[in-house]
């Protein structure tokens, strides 16, 4: 009956452990880094000076940003946006989205849970059976969630600096990588 489905989907949704609005709705790079960029200056964000056609565009990108770490709850940037916005040319900044985005919390979840150590491991499964498993929604946005987290991916791992070569992909993982310090020769 009704009641007991209702009660069952509300008991669900109490034990989602990533709420598919708190994961990706952008998949775009660029956006993030120009997004990043105004906030920055200080430039008021609209849809028709970052490429979207509605203020939906804005909150998918700043749902995204949330969901990398680079805006807090209130939509104040954070540190990770600092280091961002620190790097003089496009593709350091680029670098650098791919190595937050490679250590933001639905991404170790997924290590943890495919029980791999890189990221560029986590090609070879489906994000959709892992929201199945850890989100509480609809199919079609399991879906789409799945497929902007997909593409996270996917760029995280074209643009990540740890990535050198495609026959050694990874140098190390990023839960060993640790700055070393160089004696002057």
């Amino acid at each position: 009956n009704r009641k007991s489905v209702v009660k069952r989907l509300r008991k669900e949704e109490k034990n989602c452990e990533l709420p598919l609005n708190e994961l990706p709705r952008s998949s775009n790079f660029e956006e993030i880094i120009n997004v990043c960029e105004l906030i920055k200056i200080g430039e008021e964000i609209t849809p028709e000076n970052i490429g979207r056609n509605s203020e939906d565009g804005i909150r998918h990108i700043y749902c995204t940003m949330k969901s990398i770490g680079l805006l807090d709850s209130e939509k104040n940037p954070t540190r990770l946006m600092a280091n961002i916005n620190k790097k003089s040319n496009k593709d350091e900044k680029v670098a650098e989205l791919a190595v937050i985005i490679s250590r933001c919390n639905w991404i170790k979840k997924m290590l943890e849970h495919r029980k791999v150590q890189q990221i560029s491991e986590l090609t070879n499964y489906s994000t959709f059976e892992f929201l199945n498993h850890f989100s509480y929604g609809a199919a079609r946005s399991k879906k789409d969630r799945a497929s902007n987290i997909d593409s996270l991916i996917r760029r995280a791992i074209k643009f990540n600096p740890s990535i050198d070569s495609s026959e050694h992909p990874d140098v190390m993982p990023w839960n060993q990588m640790q700055r070393l310090e160089h004696q002057p020769l």
